[in-house]
């Protein structure tokens, strides 16, 4: 756990943004190890394995989400009731105000389809070169290259560049 939890804690976060779902996930992967108990051939190995079943853990978690959301009606109400309570304009400015751009880029990474963001997230965040992350994703490795592409695009749209 000590080597990895950093890398497992990094996967939960990318898919699911900080909080108790990417809590529940981190421990549930490590329970997932240690009732296991598998053998791996290296480091490199046990690196993988706990990347792919963190990612799979959250894509449950996010399966279960959707499940369980509050209608979007129900939502906008609450929105609109806590904009309501802002004499300085509003939630989104003060929320613009004091995002860095670490936040922003986390939030946007939130925005774009969980495909594009697991293969970014493995690329540029922990160094991994394509065909491992195909062989970690379970996909062909010209589709990592497609989801990568697709992915920078989307992000700079959501981030509002050109």
């Amino acid at each position: 756990m000590e080597a990895y939890a950093d890398c497992v804690w990094r996967v939960a976060c990318a898919h699911l943004g900080r909080g108790a779902d990417a809590e529940d996930a981190f421990q549930d992967v490590f329970v997932r190890y240690a009732t296991k108990a598998p053998a791996f051939d290296s480091a490199d190995h046990e690196k993988a394995w706990l990347i792919t079943v963190a990612t799979n853990v959250c894509r449950d978690l996010l399966r279960r989400r959707k499940r369980d959301a509050v209608a979007s009606d129900r939502i906008e109400d609450v929105a609109s009731q806590v904009g309501d309570r802002h004499d300085d304009g509003g939630i989104e400015s003060a929320v613009n105000n004091q995002e860095s751009q670490a936040e922003r880029l986390t939030n946007a990474m939130q925005e774009i389809d969980p495909k594009y963001r697991e293969v970014l997230y493995l690329t540029y965040y922990e160094n991994m070169p394509a065909a491992d992350v195909a062989a970690t994703l379970g996909v062909p490795t010209n589709t990592v290259y497609t989801r990568l592409a697709r992915g920078r695009e989307r992000l700079k749209e959501v981030l509002g560049h050109e």
